[in-house]
């Protein structure tokens, strides 16, 4: 069961990192356009559905607004918070997971 709880913490940290990545690189298109603030927010209309899934979750979060017309923007200032706040879900849930694999071993 040990090696069990090993493969389940590998694979929780490589999509974890998977997402880590594509959130970087929605954050860094969106300064690249210079998307930062409510007069200059975009229109995303050429997203794939991970990148659309992504975008949903960072305005869930408060990283991304919309205008509610369809035109989002990057809040950079808030995105240190919301982070800290996430990986400290992260490391509960990942320790909740470690400690029910070793106590069914």
């Amino acid at each position: 069961m040990n090696e069990l709880a090993q493969w389940i913490g590998i694979i929780i940290t490589a999509v974890n990192g998977v997402l880590t990545i594509i959130d970087k690189k929605l954050y860094k298109k969106f300064i690249e356009l210079e998307a930062t603030t409510p007069q200059t927010a975009i229109k995303l209309d050429t997203l794939t559905p991970l990148y659309r899934w992504r975008v949903s979750r960072n305005k869930y979060s408060g990283i991304i607004f919309d205008k509610h017309t369809e035109r989002y923007f990057y809040a950079e200032s808030l995105k240190n918070m919301v982070q800290k706040k996430r990986r400290f879900r992260f490391v509960i849930l990942m320790s909740l997971a470690i400690i029910l694999v070793i106590s069914f071993t």
